[in-house]
């Protein structure tokens, strides 16, 4: 049997479910992963770890399952339960991808909150200023500048309560 949340899920209809064999939504890769460790992966009530599973419009998904072993209708049974954690997946997707970015650039990197305070900075700023990463967390951004450049910074508003975009300084090493 299906149910209504996963006929929406999938696409399917409940006559193509009743057709199908679950591994029908799994790509190739974890079919072969699920017939050799199911029992390790599907604990008895624990979700697994994430799946990619296609749906009938040809797009993938990932879903943790649980799953549970019971009787219906004097036969063995399982009740899956599935939880769509796509937009987890892929927003953790670009996090690696973003960190990977921000920690190979050669440009310095610094994230401030609202007043700005660095609150976390790349190895690249680090080095080029010559500090370590503790010396630079928790300071005014402003710190390590010229009063020329903190009124520049101050008065243009880059560090502003109200401001949630990136913003890109060049700067140009005084000789």
């Amino acid at each position: 049997d299906v149910n209504e949340a996963a006929l929406r899920l999938y696409g399917y209809s409940v006559d193509d479910f009743l057709q199908m064999d679950l591994t029908d939504l799994y790509t190739s890769e974890d079919i072969q992963t699920l017939l050799e460790s199911a029992q390790e992966i599907f604990k008895d009530g624990e979700f697994s770890k994430p799946f990619k599973q296609r749906r009938k419009d040809g797009n993938y998904i990932y879903v943790r399952m649980s799953r549970i072993d019971y009787q219906h209708e004097d036969s063995e049974s399982y009740l899956n339960i599935l939880e769509d954690v796509s937009h987890l997946y892929e927003t953790e997707k670009k996090k690696q991808i973003f960190k990977a970015a921000f920690d190979n650039t050669n440009d310095m990197i610094f994230i401030t909150d609202p007043e700005g305070t660095i609150t976390y900075v790349n190895d690249s700023a680090c080095k080029i200023l010559g500090m370590s990463s503790s010396d630079l967390m928790n300071t005014d951004i402003t710190l390590n500048c010229g009063e020329e450049y903190k009124v520049f910074i101050n008065d243009s508003e880059i560090v502003r309560a109200s401001c949630n975009e990136r913003v890109k300084i060049s700067v140009v090493p005084i000789s």
